[in-house]
This record gives structure tokens, sequence and C-alpha cells, in this order.
């Protein structure tokens, strides 16, 4: 009765999120046409350069496609469309839409899977809901949901200690996103030690290594488009010592939860308001909410080192290590890691609540 009870609220509150979406579709529409006091309800600049090399290989029945970010993306709509060509839609917004939300689905459905795995119950998966910036990546093509499934599965598989799958979906997972392919290896070395802080430093020498001397040798981002920030300082360090990801990533982690905060300031400088950063309040005020929990869990790590938590971390490690490579600072990426954050969180979060430490 109680599976039966959870089934029919989870599937309750899907419903109201896929309406929700599908009123968001509408507005988002809206602002693209038309001039608004709104901004970043959808991300029109990107979903225009996905949608331009998917026109482009659809026109020149060119099946294969250069690997890469942009050209990934479009080959993954490719393979779609091709299955199901009725997708194929003007702009392609209707069809990226419901594309999005058979990912939304497979996304909640990972989320309620894991919940079980940690036994938080309904109220644990009804806190994907709160999430309301899904409500943003639902919107036109794009690859931040694609990465949040991957995300969800890797955590998923590393849980019930499925190295083979994990690495299985490395080839499909640097279609969508390069940083996937470092972030699952990663993954799986973690998940793997038995000595779990010393393979994070490791990973940490090794990555912030790596990213320094990409960006000296094939620097994919100009230091004009960093701004004056400490990103721009880190890289700019970086090309004459070559450790400064090394010595500043600690402080970029801090940057990222600022942004993340940044949220709250929902006014742009021309007066307009930013929709994606309204749309990330609601899981801000849950992680905020969760903060005694992480606290804790620091505190306490030998208390929970041998529980899931341990797996919930290294995804945490392996997404930081690998994201840290990335010049940019941005909440975006905070919130495509965010739901394993939450569930980190509510399991310790309920572990206080059974145990009195």
């Amino acid at each position: 009765m109680k599976v039966g009870k959870s089934a029919a609220v989870s599937f309750l509150f899907i419903c109201i999120f896929v309406l929700s979406a599908a009123l968001y579709l509408q507005f988002a529409s809206f602002i693209f046409e038309y001039k608004s006091e709104f901004e970043n309800a959808a991300n029109y600049h990107d979903h225009s350069v996905y949608l331009l090399n998917f026109e482009s290989d659809v026109e020149n029945a060119n099946i294969f496609l250069q690997l890469g970010n942009d050209l990934g993306i479009a080959y993954i709509y490719k393979a779609i469309t091709s299955v199901l060509p009725v997708l194929i839609t003007k702009d392609m917004v209707l069809g990226s839409f419901i594309i999005n939300l058979a990912f939304l689905l497979v996304l909640y459905f990972l989320y309620a899977k894991i919940c079980d795995l940690l036994e938080l119950g309904i109220l644990g998966k009804l806190s994907f809901f709160a999430n309301t910036s899904l409500l943003y990546f639902t919107q036109l093509i794009n690859k931040d949901i694609m990465t949040m499934v991957i995300f969800l599965l890797a955590t998923y598989l590393a849980i019930k200690r499925n190295y083979i799958f994990i690495i299985a979906m490395i080839p499909l997972s640097l279609y969508v996103r390069l940083q996937l392919g470092i972030f699952l290896l990663c993954l799986i070395f973690l998940i793997s030690a038995s000595r779990l802080r010393t393979r994070i430093l490791l990973v940490y020498f090794i990555t912030s290594l790596v990213a320094a001397y990409i960006m000296i040798l094939h620097p994919f981002i100009g230091e004009e488009s960093l701004g004056d920030g400490l990103s721009s300082y880190v890289v700019s360090f970086n090309n004459t010592y070559p450790i400064g990801y090394l010595l500043f990533n600690p402080l970029r982690v801090v940057q990222f939860i600022i942004d993340l905060y940044y949220s709250f300031d929902i006014n742009n400088v021309n007066g307009s308001i930013d929709v994606a950063r309204v749309l990330r309040i609601p899981q801000v005020i849950l992680l905020t909410y969760l903060i005694p929990s992480y606290y804790r869990l620091i505190r306490n790590w030998r208390v929970y080192k041998n529980t899931c938590c341990r797996d919930l971390v290294a995804f945490l490690a392996a997404f930081l290590c690998t994201w840290l490579m990335n010049p940019t600072v941005n909440a975006r990426y905070v919130i495509l890691a965010s739901p394993i954050i939450v569930l980190l969180g509510l399991y310790v979060k309920k572990s206080e609540q059974s145990h009195a430490y």
C-alpha cells in the first residue's frame, strides 16, 4: 500500500511538473519572439548553434559528425529523429521539448531509484521538484538535461557497484559533453578506492595539472572572454606557473557557491528580470536548509564513510575535479550536480534522525 501511495503521489507531481513545463514553453517562446522585461527564459543562443549543426546534417544526409560538444548534440538529435522523424518540427522548439520531457521522466525515475536505495521515502522523491531549473532545461536543444541523466545514472550504478556499465557509458557521454568522459573515469577511480580521501587528493592533483597544460598548449577560451576576475587571473598566472588551478581551485569552489547565491539578485543591469536565476532559487533554498547536514558529514566522516555517503561524496569530488578544469565559473554547473548534492544532504539528515551522534 505504501508503495502504491508513493507511486500515485509521485505520478501526480510529475504530471503537474510536465504541465508547468508546457506552460513555461509558451512563456519562453513569447520572450523569444517579442522583446520583454524578462531575460534568459531559455538558452536560445546555444539552441541556435545546435540547430544549425542539426539542420546542416539533415540537409547533407551526413550521418558522421565530428566528436564535440556542439556537433555531438546534433548527432544525438539526428539519431533520435531518424527513429522518430515526427519529432522534426519548425525550429525544433516543440520537437526538442518533447525529447527533453522524455529525458525529464528518465531523470525522475533515476532520482526515485536512488531515493529507494537510500531509503529516503516519498519526501526524498518529492525533493526532485524543488529543482525548478528543470523547467529551463526542458526548453530547446541543450546539453544540461542529458548531463543530469548521466550524472544520476552514474551515481545509481556507482552505488550498485556496476563498474562495467559506467565504463560503457563513456563513449555516448562524450557526445553530450567531453568533460563527462573524464568525470566517469574519475568516478570509477574514486568509488573503487579503499582510502577515498587519498584518491580524491590524487585526482585533484592530476586534473588540476592537466587542465593547466591544456590551457597553455590548447587554450579553448580566450582570456578576454573571462573578464578581470579570479578566472582570468588564474589563467594568466597559470601561463607563467602551470600550477594555477592547483593553487586556486579551492577559491574557485567558493566562487561557485557565491555565484549560486547571486541567484537571489534577479534584476539585471538593464532592469530586466533574469528568469534563469529565479528558477534556481527553490533549489538554492533547499541546499541552504541542508547545510547543517553537510557540516555534520564533514565533522563525523568516520561515521558515514562506510555508508552510501561515500559514493555520493565520490560523485561530488569527481564532479568538482572535472568541472574545475573549465576556467569559467557558472552557478548553472552546480545546478546540474545539485540533485546528488541534495540527496547527500537528505541521507545525512535521515541518519541524524535515526541515530544520536
